[in-house]
């Protein structure tokens, strides 16, 4: 089994959990998967997340409108 250390960021309430997210993002790769809750939830973060090639699951807010899932096997389901 291979093994590989993902650097984390984390830091000062006054700068917010997703800014610190946007930094990690760098560290995935193909083969990972992302877990995330609904402060993640933004197309932004999807499309940069997708773009490393890694999988993800973000949990979203009741409501929120759907867009295009990228990357294989992603999809879209409401709550």
């Amino acid at each position: 089994m291979m093994q590989r250390s993902v650097p984390i960021a984390f830091g000062a309430d006054a700068v917010g959990e997703l800014s610190y997210a946007h930094q990690a993002i760098s560290c995935l790769c193909d083969g990972m998967v992302l877990l995330g809750d609904r402060n993640f939830a933004t197309h932004k973060f999807f499309a940069r997340v997708a773009a490393t090639g890694s999988d993800f699951l973000i949990r979203a807010k009741t409501g929120r409108a759907a867009g295009a899932g990228h990357g294989r096997g992603s999809a879209w389901t409401p709550q």
